[in-house]
């Protein structure tokens, strides 16, 4: 299949050479040199596609860079061409033959790749190929002395934009000298002393000197490694021009030598002034027209504008480069431009066309705007293509072909008439809207909304009558004018128009039917509403036949699309009031709930299947003390437990709801903020779906049982208090049978001795029975006053009154009174080193009290102990206390008793037979406490015991 045109075909190399990205450099330069036609450029190709061009001025620039031509690959100097043409487009562009030299020119290219409808490679259209095919003379101008050839006049841009997207050569057994003599650009390599060894032919022509009578002369430049600069040089027709020259170091001949290219760019200068002087000319133009003036560069970059322009956008020339001339386009017509840019900008060619741009007052405004190249096409040393813009204000023209053309639209009715629709949502109204305003559009005489009821029979529910036609509103049409045929025809949207009732072709009974509502013409257009016939809007002539034009059938199609749609919207409008009713209904029960929930006292909450808590009431937070601020759903069910329930909760509990949906129990909820546990009596149970059945939600309503909890305490308490009176009842009773049966009964022998035989008794025994009857007495007395002690420090009614009083001297007043009746255990009463005992203490206490504390300890230290065993009393003196340390060698303390020591008419295991009433160490602990002090036991049996005593050495008053 024949893909081009014979002219394409000329032009076109379908098989270059072609390499491969990973292909060596010095294989690819091989490659080129062995190829019979010395090819300049290679094509790399990747599976197909085009990875780029490799070109001869690649390799020079790679030599001059100083790359390894045996270890670099081609990818590693390869550029990638960006300017590719598709087969139509190359075909389109060769029509008119000089479009695809303003091509080359455009993107300064050398090489363009064609691309099959697949984008593989098809082939390459090189600029040389255009000099020697048969249309040559007409596409490139003959060479002249001051132009000799267009390979030799590539400017710097053409070696960085586009020498790097052609191939390049591969290098295998070939010379460098081979290549360098044969690119386009003047090369020199010097030695390290300055000295030519090697010139290129366009060297000498740039020298105006043959290349061999270059060599050994000094180049006289100066060295400047990697540097681009200028100078100048002979032309080969004697001027003086302009060279870009570069310098470089690389190796020749295993000699460290210097790479020197030059490139002539005299034209390229010589453009530039040209350049400069056309853009004075241009300002001066530019601010003398009324239009808005603007240049462009190729990449449509704004360089400069007209002071009528900044002034329209009321913005500098910075500030418009900064936007971009699209910013002020209005956004609907930036696309237009775009491709009318980018299609001149392919062809360049001038263009013109209309947009809005927005003014200072961010009105958009129409312009014409007309665009034109600046450059000559020929002109290939111009660095960029620049574009003349000007844009004619044309808006009050626009405005006024608006108004014309609205006043001839005749489709403003339909838009009154669609906007009298929508505005009300009743359809009474809006149907009597309807035929009123077409009515009056038509000049008909009677319009008419006719409803289709099931069985084929209908009648008109909305009328709008001219003169004194009768009204056919009340009337139900019969069946017969409305046959089944019809209603299929109008299902299927079909509209009738019936011109004369004469001569129509309509059915005898139709024909008297409208006879009879005085009918000679009308216009049938069906209302489809969700796929099935509504109804239809009927126009009638009643005055005389009409012949309907289509101008009036249109209009009456779009009103009938806009009554579907207004009876649609009216029967949403009734369906939504319905379910806002029923909507309204609910959330006023859903109020009703929420108050309810929000006023109960019980902890509400609920939480989604997985734990996650979605709500709880007012009353559930003060519960568990979660602040007002916090977001409830970041809490789970487990977050209101103590960490050692929640497996019982996670495992038990909440497996038993989802299998039983429901599970009633009581539990101890985590206060957040006390950590304390609250006592509750939770009912947890599953919200469904009422249609699915399924469960949605777990719910709770747990109520504080912590005052029923405190109150069964209590009532424990109180029946463990009456149980603990009781047994202290029965103690009291036991001790009190037992401690005062002993002196009783002493009492009531010695006075019965002394009664019988008080004359028979010598003086002696008479002291012996009044001493037993006088210590019986005291040992009751004793035993009285402690339970008489007891009673009041039960009843909190023991007084305590601290004194400041010399402890010493009480404390061996104390100890002298107990040795007095127990001689046999002597009281070792010890004092720190640094307390002289003949110097008084003064400190706070309660004298009475000590002494019920020191006494009671003291003497069971002597009860208990054998006797002429030492009974040991320490006073230590701290900084705020006093310490007190009784010490005995006695029977000790067993362990088990040791917990209940201080309990009131507690006693021993290991007592025996040693008289006690229980009292003593029950007494010390409250009187102890009285003090604010602190009283502690350490026993071991059968060794002693130690009692340490500590007591404020002041108290506050």
């Amino acid at each position: 299949m024949n893909l081009l045109s014979t002219q394409v075909e000329s032009i076109v190399d379908k098989v270059p050479l072609q390499i491969a990205r990973e292909t060596s450099l010095r294989e690819a330069i091989a490659l080129m040199a062995k190829s019979a036609s010395q090819s300049h450029y290679v094509v790399v190709l990747e599976e197909g596609r085009l990875a780029g061009i490799l070109t001869e001025r690649d390799v020079v620039q790679a030599i001059a860079d100083g790359i390894d031509l045996d270890t670099a690959t081609v990818n590693d100097v390869l550029k990638f061409t960006a300017i590719t043409l598709s087969l139509s487009q190359a075909e389109n562009l060769l029509k008119n033959s000089s479009q695809l030299i303003q091509f080359f020119h455009k993107y300064q290219i050398r090489y363009l790749p064609i691309l099959d409808h697949e984008n593989q490679f098809f082939g390459i259209i090189a600029r040389e190929s255009l000099e020697l095919g048969g249309n040559s003379r007409n596409l490139i101008p003959e060479p002249s002395p001051q132009f000799p050839m267009i390979t030799d006049l590539i400017t710097p841009s053409d070696r960085e934009t586009l020498g790097r997207e052609e191939s390049d050569f591969l290098f295998c057994g070939l010379s460098l000298d081979t290549i360098m003599t044969n690119v386009s650009e003047g090369i020199v390599v010097l030695s390290k002393s300055g000295e030519i060894i090697f010139a290129n032919v366009a060297a000498g022509q740039m020298f105006n000197l043959p290349p061999d009578q270059l060599i050994g002369v000094s180049l006289g430049i100066p060295i400047s490694l990697n540097n681009i600069f200028e100078m100048e040089i002979i032309r080969r027709n004697g001027e003086v021009g302009v060279g870009e020259v570069q310098v470089s170091q690389f190796m020749w001949d295993c000699q460290s030598c210097y790479f020197v290219s030059f490139r002539d760019i005299t034209a390229r200068k010589k453009a530039d002034n040209q350049l400069w002087q056309s853009q004075q000319r241009y300002r001066t133009l530019a601010e003398t027209v009324p239009n808005l003036i603007w240049l462009t560069d190729s990449n449509g970059t704004i360089t400069e504008v007209n002071q009528r322009t900044q002034q329209y956008f009321g913005k500098s020339l910075e500030e418009i480069q900064t936007y971009g001339w699209l910013e002020f386009i209005h956004p609907d017509d930036r696309a237009i431009v775009k491709q009318s840019i980018f299609a001149a900008d392919l062809l360049y060619q001038p263009y013109s066309l209309e947009y809005r741009l927005k003014r200072l007052d961010g009105v958009y405004r129409w312009h014409l705007a007309q665009v034109l190249p600046l450059c000559d096409i020929w002109d290939e040393f111009r660095d960029s293509t620049m574009w003349l813009g000007s844009c004619t204000d044309i808006d009050d023209l626009k405005q006024t072909e608006v108004l014309l053309q609205q006043k001839a639209n005749q489709e403003d009715l339909i838009k009154k008439i669609t906007q009298r629709i929508r505005e009300s949502l009743d359809l009474k109204e809006v149907l009597k809207t309807t035929v009123e305003e077409v009515r009056r559009f038509l000049g008909a005489d009677r319009v008419l909304i006719y409803q289709v009821f099931p069985g084929g029979t209908g009648a008109a529910i909305a009328e709008s009558v001219a003169g004194d036609w009768i009204k056919v509103l009340d009337i139900v049409f019969p069946p017969e004018v409305f046959p089944e045929e019809n209603y299929e025809r109008y299902a299927q949207g079909r509209i009738f128009a019936l011109n004369d009732r004469k001569d129509g072709p309509i059915l005898d009974c139709l024909a008297e039917f409208l006879e009879t509502i005085q009918v000679q013409a009308k216009l049938v257009v069906p209302i489809i509403q969700n796929n099935q016939l509504w109804g239809l809007i009927i126009a009638h002539q009643c005055s005389s036949p009409r012949q309907w034009q289509e101008r009036e059938i249109n209009i009456f199609r779009q009103i009938a699309i806009q009554l579907a749609i207004a009876i649609k919207q009216s029967e949403l409008y009734e369906q939504l009031q319905s379910e806002l009713k029923q909507r309204k209904k609910i959330e006023a029960e859903r109020q009703k709930l929420d108050l309810v929930v929000e006023n109960s006292s019980e902890f509400m909450g609920v939480a989604d299947l997985l734990g996650q808590m979605i709500f709880i009431n007012r009353a559930g937070q003060n519960l568990v003390g979660i602040e007002s601020n916090t977001n409830i759903q970041l809490l789970t069910i487990l977050d209101f437990f103590r960490p050692e329930d929640r497996p019982l909760i996670q495992n038990e509990m909440l497996p038993h709801v989802f299998q039983e949906n429901h599970w009633e129990g009581e539990l101890n909820l985590w206060h957040f903020e006390t950590q304390q546990l609250i006592p509750v009596l939770c009912n947890i149970f599953l919200i469904k779906d009422p249609k699915t059945a399924e469960p949605t939600h777990i719910a709770s309503v747990i109520r504080d049982i912590t005052d029923i909890k405190r109150a069964e305490q209590d009532i424990l308490h109180a029946l463990e208090k009456e149980k603990e009176l009781g047994d202290l009842r029965s103690r009291f009773v036991s001790m009190a049978s037992h401690e005062f049966r002993t002196p009783l009964a002493i009492i009531s022998s010695s006075t019965g001795i002394m009664e019988s035989y008080y004359q028979r008794l010598s003086e002696e025994k008479k002291q012996q029975h009044f001493k037993r009857i006088q210590s019986s007495i005291k040992h009751m007395t004793e035993l009285l006053d402690d339970v008489l002690t007891m009673s009041k420090a039960e009843a909190e009614k023991i007084a305590f009154n601290p004194q400041s009083l010399d402890l010493l001297n009480f404390c061996q007043d104390l100890i002298a009174e107990l040795q007095l009746s127990s001689s046999e255990h002597p009281i070792i009463f010890t004092l720190p080193e640094n307390l002289n005992s003949h110097q008084p203490l003064i400190v706070e206490f309660d004298p009475k009290l000590l002494r019920q504390i020191l006494t009671n300890l003291l003497t069971n230290a002597i009860k208990y102990s054998p006797p002429g065993s030492n009974i040991n009393l320490n006073l230590k003196i701290e900084e705020l206390k006093l310490i007190f340390e009784i010490k005995d060698k006695g029977i000790g303390i067993p362990v088990d008793d040791l917990n209940k020591l201080f309990t009131t008419f507690h006693r021993a295991t290991n007592t025996g037979n040693i008289q006690g009433t229980g009292l003593g160490l029950a007494i010390v602990k409250k009187c102890v406490d009285l003090h604010q002090g602190e009283i502690e036991v350490h026993s071991i049996l059968n060794e002693g015991s130690t009692f340490t005593l500590r007591l404020p050495k002041f108290f506050k008053h």
